[in-house]
């Protein structure tokens, strides 16, 4: 008799390679003009340069 799917063993995997290294996030130097000017925004209460909103 066939023993269901659901009943079966769970089998874990073990990864064969070392965790990779967390190299932060890369931030393109040419969109920190934009962001310094949506921050200005931010602060004054208006939108996005960018929401068609």
């Amino acid at each position: 008799m066939a023993v269901p799917a659901h009943r079966l063993p769970v089998r874990r995997a073990r990864p064969a390679a070392r965790p990779l290294h967390d190299l932060g996030h890369y931030r393109p130097p040419e969109l920190e003009p934009l962001k310094r000017i949506d921050e200005v925004r931010f602060g004054l209460g208006l939108p996005n340069t960018f929401d068609l909103g």
